[in-house]
């Protein structure tokens, strides 16, 4: 199951350059199924030890690794 993690005391100091350029990324920004405007409004409002936030930069950072990069992955299939 995991440990809770100060994850919102993270993205309210330390971390909130970070999180911020991820979501205001022109990618993040252009997502048909998610609004990361909304993400970014929501950012001080996340329950402390609350995974919603977490859960979505995982999301995005997945999204930015794999999906933006497909066509850099399709020269290795055959």
């Amino acid at each position: 199951m995991g440990f809770p993690t100060p994850f919102t005391e993270w993205i309210q100091g330390e971390a909130n350059e970070f999180v911020r350029d991820i979501f205001t990324s022109t990618a993040a920004q252009n997502r048909a199924l998610i609004d990361n405007r909304k993400v970014l409004e929501d950012l001080n409002s996340e329950q402390r030890f609350g995974r919603k936030i977490w859960g979505l930069l995982s999301l995005e950072l997945w999204h930015q690794e794999f999906h933006d990069k497909q066509a850099q992955f399709k020269k290795y299939l055959r």
